[in-house]
């Protein structure tokens, strides 16, 4: 046990193992002394539940070269009493009115000094040894990433995986997966790209993966083999309580991503006519146009619309969504595409029969 865990307020008793009765060995850090500097922000607003297991999870890293902030949003439900148990522990914190998370993450963000930056949300946690490998990732890449677990606690749970992008720039950006909470970024571009748009409250840190990307290229992303974090699950989660807002949102990136590189008025429709100001991508010159739009339109066109029908039956919906994205897009001869697309030719009896064949099979 470390002077920092002895030091340490006991937290919960009830609670055993990581980060309430354990720590990151100290002896990783043995036989350096020039650990990059590494600033967290937890931003968090009535979450007291979790928040502390949160604070103690990037505490106890034992990291030598930490920069710990936490932006409270003017919590009412005992959060300001924990934040002030671990006080000497924290570089910065405040508790007053923020306009929302993404808010809270650039208030954060201002104060932040080191070369790696990321968030952790008041109710996720970092997991054992997860600092020690970021200050050991290559320096020259712009975000790492690592793996993740998830669960309802630390207790349960189960791999996640970890941020995937594609081989190409086109494919890292519309075939993503994101586990935020185990990729960290180099703090001067994301200061340099403006912080996180604060007018997204769900895919804030997609929207900055894509910015970073577009300025970047793919080549300037890494990868490390360790688990960095913990995604936890639960019902107030706004994973959970607004999913289709993140949807909403994501779409409403792809649209300012289609009228930045002039996709086709067709692909533009099927991504909605965004609420509020349209998302703006100034740096495109990286980007291959027609493998964007491909790309864009087995995602949003065949996979919502063609596949999407199929799935419900709706055979007259089926047909005439195939001939559109045929009329479109008839190079795009790939997978399902090859293999369904054919189908939409026949009637719609015969349509019913092969489903009902396939669905049993």
């Amino acid at each position: 046990m470390s002077n920092l865990l002895r030091c340490l307020p006991a937290g919960n008793t009830e609670t055993a193992g990581w980060p309430w009765t354990e720590e990151t060995d100290q002896a990783v850090y043995a036989g350096r002394t020039d650990w990059p500097r590494i600033s967290i922000v937890t931003p968090s607003y009535n979450q007291g539940q979790f928040l502390e297991e949160t604070i103690r999870s990037v505490l106890l890293q034992n990291y030598p070269n930490l920069q710990y902030i936490v932006i409270d949003g003017g919590s009412t439900d005992g959060s300001v009493e924990i934040i002030k148990k671990y006080e000497p522990w924290i570089d910065y914190w405040v508790s007053e009115k923020d306009r929302g998370q993404s808010h809270a993450i650039n208030k954060g963000l201002e104060r932040c000094n080191g070369v790696w930056f990321n968030w952790i949300n008041s109710d996720d946690c970092l997991l054992p040894g997860a600092l020690a490998a970021i200050g050991q990732a290559d320096p020259q890449a712009i975000l790492v990433s690592g793996a993740e677990v998830t669960g309802p606690n630390l207790q349960q749970i189960r791999p996640l995986g970890r941020t995937k992008l594609g081989p190409t720039l086109e494919e890292a950006i519309v075939n993503q997966y994101i586990c935020q909470q185990g990729v960290f970024f180099r703090t001067e571009e994301v200061k340099k790209s403006g912080g996180v748009r604060e007018e997204l409250h769900y895919v804030m840190d997609l929207d900055l993966i894509i910015r970073l990307l577009l300025r970047h290229g793919r080549k300037a992303t890494g990868e490390i083999p360790e688990t960095l974090a913990f995604f936890r699950q639960h019902g107030n989660a706004k994973t959970a309580m607004v999913a289709e807002k993140f949807l909403e949102e994501e779409r409403r990136l792809f649209r300012g991503l289609a009228e930045a590189v002039g996709c086709r008025q067709e692909l533009r429709e099927r991504l909605g006519n965004p609420s509020g100001k349209e998302i703006s991508f100034p740096e495109t010159k990286r980007l291959a146009r027609a493998r964007l739009e491909g790309l864009m339109a087995i995602r949003f066109w065949w996979g919502e619309g063609v596949e999407q029908a199929w799935k419900e039956r709706k055979f007259n919906i089926f047909k005439k969504e195939v001939e559109g994205f045929r009329k479109n897009y008839p190079g795009i001869r790939t997978g399902r595409i090859r293999k369904l697309g054919p189908l939409a030719r026949l009637p719609e009896s015969w349509l019913s029969l092969i489903s009902k064949f396939r669905a049993s099979g």
